[in-house]
């Protein structure tokens, strides 16, 4: 049977957006922990670099195709989301340095939005954190605020204690929104049924 072109379309679409996402991580994320951890010599950078795009492109493709057949194997999604937190933890606490800062100024957003790299930046710290909106999707919004707010101050305290970035009120402000379209785009809505791989439980799947 052959595929319709709707869904070579969207398989193509699917593939384009992994490669992008993909590059975009490997250029922020995975080569600064791997140059953290080893030493790797100039000749070798490229060859690694183009392979670690490709594996991260075959798993952000996967992922696409989890959500879209809206169906995942339990132990699939605790490894999903154990990789999320701990890129975040990397992207929030990883990157030290070698100075204090602060910035109460929430008006300093606009002076970033003729400027593509503060864009860029902007847009990343939006998009890192619509997955913890989803975590609360069956939770009232007025909860979830609670909850989020406290935490991302101490994160911002925290990065500014030890060196770890600076206090700024506009990531703050940028995470929460990306926490408030995960919420919205997910409001007790269930996105994924999750299928119990043990043979006692097979016919208990779980919908989350």
């Amino acid at each position: 049977m052959k595929n319709s072109p709707k869904k070579i379309i969207k398989t193509t679409l699917m593939l384009l957006a992994s490669c992008l996402l993909a590059l975009i991580i490997n250029y922020n994320f995975t080569m600064e922990i791997i140059n953290r951890i080893v030493y790797i010599r100039d000749s070798l950078m490229e060859p690694l670099a183009i392979t670690l795009i490709i594996l991260q492109a075959v798993v952000i493709f996967s992922i696409f195709k989890m959500f879209i057949s809206r169906q995942i194997d339990k132990y699939s999604y605790y490894i999903i989301w154990t990789c999320y937190f701990f890129i975040l933890a990397f992207v929030l606490f990883g990157r030290p340095t070698a100075f204090r800062k602060f910035n109460f100024n929430p008006l300093d957003i606009l002076n970033g939005l003729n400027n593509f790299d503060s864009i860029f930046i902007y847009l990343l710290n939006i998009l890192a954190f619509i997955p913890i909106g989803y975590i609360f999707r069956h939770k009232g919004a007025r909860n979830m605020l609670l909850i989020m707010i406290p935490i991302e101050f101490l994160i911002e305290t925290i990065q500014y204690i030890f060196k770890l970035g600076i206090f700024d009120i506009n990531d703050i402000i940028l995470n929460l929104i990306g926490i408030c379209i995960g919420y919205i785009i997910s409001k007790n809505k269930d996105l994924l049924k999750i299928e119990n791989t043990s043979s006692a439980n097979k016919n208990k799947d779980t919908v989350i």
